[in-house]
């Protein structure tokens, strides 16, 4: 929350009455609805079953996984190809798809049983094109 004649802290350089006009804000919304549409209470961090993706930077994959392994969230900010051990995961009866953050859209893309280890490209890449990979795991 940056206003013009404050000290810049974070980085802004618009202030926050013009920012919330800005395509990023609006798509807080659809992320919200995301993560009210699951428990995501139950996520925690899951990086080491990533085992092929970037790991610094601003592409950095970020992987988290329910508290009872129910489902598993993968972001991708630049819609950069990752590769996950699936069988950490203890099943691979699993419904795969992938949610756009921009739009608020998300698509199925696989159900039923995956391999041990599987490579994820998203459906885009490149700056501004951010996906979320969601596995709903069934035991």
């Amino acid at each position: 929350m940056w206003r013009e004649g404050e000290k810049n802290v974070i980085g802004a350089n618009i202030p926050w009455y013009e920012a919330i006009d800005h395509p990023g804000s609006y798509e807080m919304m659809h992320l919200r609805r995301f993560f009210e549409s699951r428990e995501w209470q139950k996520l925690r961090p899951a990086q080491d079953l990533i085992i092929d993706g970037h790991e610094t930077g601003p592409a950095k994959i970020r992987a988290a996984i329910a508290e009872d392994r129910s489902f598993m969230v993968v972001y991708s900010p630049m819609g950069e190809p990752f590769t996950i051990n699936i069988d950490s995961l203890r099943s691979n009866n699993i419904s795969e798809g992938w949610f756009d953050p921009r739009y608020g859209t998300s698509f199925t893309i696989h159900q039923g049983d995956v391999l041990s280890v599987k490579t994820y490209t998203p459906p885009a890449s490149g700056y501004g094109n951010d996906w979320i990979l969601i596995l709903d795991i069934r035991k």
